[in-house]
């Protein structure tokens, strides 16, 4: 995604290269997960676009004066991209009339997050956070193990109500059980 953040696609560009990959065909799509990572902090944070809500949330462990406006201008650049794609391949009910204003909406700071400082592993603490769906406060204090972390996050993604198929997946999973 360094290409989309440092302007070098267009916007044909960037249909071409990463709407078949990123963004598939969603009749539930209400929100957007956009895990960045910038090279020039070796750190991690986190984008969400919520079609709910109408706002693009920012949840990042690094704070510093200056960084939060770099990347607050990658987010707006990122949504730019991201209205750009929308017209293109959702066919959305739930997005409508909105999808192309994604640029306007407003950038919400995640509330409660812990200041780390920059670090490799702050995508560890994204990928806790989404794990926990939405909640603040931090789990037991120690070592995370990052493959359980990841199928964890996985699978809640999959089951949570922000996935609409997740009710679906879950009566299969018990037909299944059945058998």
């Amino acid at each position: 995604m360094a290409d989309v953040l440092e302007g070098k696609l267009g916007n044909c560009a960037i249909v071409e290269k990463y709407l078949e990959a990123w963004m598939p065909h969603s009749e539930y799509l209400e929100y957007i997960f956009l895990l960045v990572y910038d090279e020039s902090d070796s750190h991690w944070w986190l984008a969400i676009i919520s079609f709910v809500d109408e706002t693009v949330y920012h949840l990042d462990t690094y704070q510093a004066y200056g960084k939060c406006n770099h990347r607050k201008t990658g987010i707006w650049i990122l949504a730019n991209c991201i209205s750009t794609i929308l017209p293109s391949g959702s066919g959305s009910k739930r997005i409508g009339d909105t999808k192309s204003n994604i640029r306007y909406w407003p950038i919400s700071t995640g509330s409660g997050v812990p200041e780390c400082g920059n670090s490799m592993h702050s995508a560890l603490y994204v990928l806790d956070w989404i794990s926990t769906q939405q909640c603040f406060q931090p789990n037991v204090f120690g070592l995370l193990d990052e493959n359980v972390a990841r199928m964890s996050v996985a699978m809640k993604l999959l089951l949570s109500s922000v996935n609409k198929v997740g009710a679906k997946l879950k009566l299969l999973a018990n037909e299944a059980v059945m058998i």
